[in-house]
């Protein structure tokens, strides 16, 4: 197991207050649903990449979660599935 420091820099952060004027931080991280779960592929090579996509990205989102948790925050991945309904 090679584990190494990485920085890693979310798409976006946001302040605003909801329908109750309560203050709201939020994380958001934007990625095409494709990389939000492993893959489905039949060609292996496709297969291997899309799943180390996906190991790479689902690393980052647990240590952003522990960090917002930490700090109140709330943290979304956001996809094209629920950016565009």
């Amino acid at each position: 197991l090679d584990i190494k420091l990485a920085t890693y820099f979310p798409d976006l952060f946001v302040l605003y207050n909801d329908k109750n004027g309560k203050l709201i931080k939020e994380l958001i991280e934007i990625k095409p649903f494709k990389q939000t779960k492993p893959s489905k592929s039949k060609k292996i090579h496709t297969k291997l990449q899309e799943n180390l996509t996906f190991e790479v990205n689902n690393a980052k989102w647990r240590a952003a979660e522990e960090w917002c948790k930490k700090f109140g925050v709330k943290f979304t991945i956001a996809t094209e599935k629920n950016l565009f309904r």
